[in-house]
C-alpha cells in the first residue's frame, strides 16, 4: 500500500509509481482526481485477491483530511512530493501546509518508509513531529539543498541522450527536434542502469526519483525500471502537434510551483532558430492573501525567461498583477476568457513554435484547445 501526497505533482508521481510497480504484478491506483474521502475508499475497493500493490493519491484542503485518509489506507510506504503554496489561502502558511501533508504518516506502519525530496527544512521539521521511522530522501545532483538538512539517499544525474543512429545532418529538422524531445535525457542513479525519462522536465525527473525509491523499497529489480511507460490523465504533461506548433497542454490545474516548472519546461523546448515560445496562463486559485504576490512571481519568471509572447487570462486583480510583472515582453496581451486568447495566438504562431497552456481548474483553459485544433490543424 503506497500513499502519495504533496502540493504539486501528486498525480504524475502516482502514475510513475504505478508504472514502476508493474513488475510486481497487477497494480490498482487512484484514477482522475479520486483523492478525497470518497475517492480513496473507492480506489481501495477496486483491489481484489490478485492485486499486488495499491497506489492511493491523497489530496487535502485543510488540516485533518490527510490523517483521515492515512487511517483509511494504512500505507506501507508514504510519499510527499513537495511542500508548496497550493491551498495557502485556506491553511494560511507553508508551515501549516507542511503539517497537513505530513499527516500521511499517521497510520503508516511502524516499519514503513516515508519518501521525500531532500533539502527542505520545513518538510523535515513537520515530518519529525509525528514520524520517527525510516525516511528516504531523493534529489537531483545539482539541486540546491538547504544547509543543515540530511543528505539525499538517492541521487539522480540528468544526462544527454545517447546519439541516435544516423547523424543529425542526415535527418529532417522536424524529425531531429521530435527525436530530441522524446528522448529528452536519461537519469543516471548509482547502482542502477541508465533510465530514460518517460516525462519531460526537471520536475518530472524528481518525481521519477520518488517513484524509484518506492520501487527499490518494494524489491523491484533495477532492470525493470529502465524504460517505464507512463500515461497521465488529460491536461497534464500532454504534448500535441497542431499545424507544426508544439502545444504543451497543462490545462488541468495549476499551483505556483507547477506554473514555474511548466514555464521552465517551455523554455527548454527545442525549437528551430527562427521559432518562438509562447504561453497562455490563467490564474491560480485558493492562494488567499499571497495571491497577488505569487501571480507576480509567475509572470516575472515568464519575463525573465524571455518568452516571445504571453497571454494572461483573467480580468481581475491577479491578471492586472501579472500584466504589470510581465511588462517588457515583446508580446503581452490580457483577456478575460480562454476563448479570447485565440485571436492574439493566431497572429503569433508559426510552424516550429512552442506554446504552453496552464491555469487552475476553475479557469477552464481547456476550452481553448478545440479552437486551436480547428484553426491550426
Amino acid at each position: 500500500m503506497v500513499a502519495v501526497t504533496g502540493s504539486a505533482g501528486k498525480t504524475t508521481t502516482r502514475e510513475l509509481i504505478r508504472a514502476a510497480l508493474a513488475y510486481l504484478g497487477p497494480v490498482v491506483a487512484s484514477s482522475g482526481n479520486e483523492n478525497n474521502d470518497v475517492g480513496a475508499p473507492l480506489t481501495l475497493l477496486k483491489a481484489d485477491a490478485t492485486t499486488c500493490a495499491l497506489v492511493v493519491e491523497m489530496g487535502m484542503r485543510g488540516l485533518g483530511e490527510i490523517e483521515r485518509l492515512s487511517r483509511c489506507a494504512e500505507p506501507d510506504v508514504a510519499v510527499i512530493t513537495n511542500i508548496g503554496t497550493a491551498h495557502i489561502g485556506r491553511l494560511g502558511s507553508r508551515e501549516a501546509i507542511a503539517i497537513a501533508k505530513c499527516e500521511i504518516s499517521a497510520a503508516l506502519r511502524s516499519d514503513g518508509l516515508v519518501v521525500i525530496p531532500a533539502g527542505d527544512p520545513l518538510l523535515e521539521a513537520a515530518l519529525a513531529v509525528g514520524w520517527s521511522g525510516r525516511v528516504r530522501r531523493v534529489a537531483l545532483a545539482d539541486d540546491e539543498l538547504a544547509p543543515g538538512t540530511p543528505p539525499p539517499d538517492l541521487v539522480g544525474r540528468l544526462a544527454a541522450p545517447s546519439p541516435a543512429s544516423g547523424s543529425d545532418s542526415e535527418r529532417p529538422e522536424a524529425e531531429r527536434l521530435d527525436a530530441e524531445h522524446l528522448a529528452i535525457e536519461r537519469l543516471e542513479v548509482e547502482g542502477l542502469p541508465p533510465i530514460t525519462l518517460p516525462l519531460a522536465g526537471r520536475h518530472n525527473a524528481r518525481n521519477l526519483l520518488l517513484a524509484l525509491a518506492v520501487a527499490l523499497e518494494l524489491s523491484v529489480k533495477p532492470a525493470a525500471l529502465c524504460d517505464l511507460t507512463v500515461e497521465v490523465p488529460g491536461g497534464r504533461n500532454r504534448r500535441l502537434q497542431l499545424g507544426g506548433v508544439t502545444v504543451l497542454d497543462e490545462t488541468y490545474n495549476a499551483s505556483p510551483e507547477a506554473m514555474l516548472a511548466a514555464l521552465d519546461l517551455l523554455a527548454a523546448q527545442p525549437v528551430p532558430a527562427d521559432a518562438a515560445r509562447y504561453a497562455v496562463l490563467g490564474t491560480m486559485l485558493e492562494l488567499g492573501e499571497s495571491s497577488l504576490t505569487l501571480h507576480r512571481q509567475v509572470a516575472e519568471r515568464a519575463r525573465n525567461l524571455g518568452l516571445d509572447g504571453l497571454v494572461i487570462v483573467d480580468g481581475g486583480a491577479e491578471g492586472a498583477a501579472m500584466l504589470e510583472a510581465a511588462a517588457g515582453l515583446e508580446g503581452l496581451v490580457r483577456v478575460a476568457r480562454p476563448e479570447e486568447a485565440l485571436e492574439p495566438l493566431l497572429g503569433w504562431l508559426r510552424p516550429g513554435d512552442a506554446l504552453l497552456l496552464k491555469a487552475s481548474r476553475g479557469v477552464a483553459l481547456e476550452r481553448l484547445l478545440p479552437l486551436l485544433q480547428e484553426r491550426l490543424g
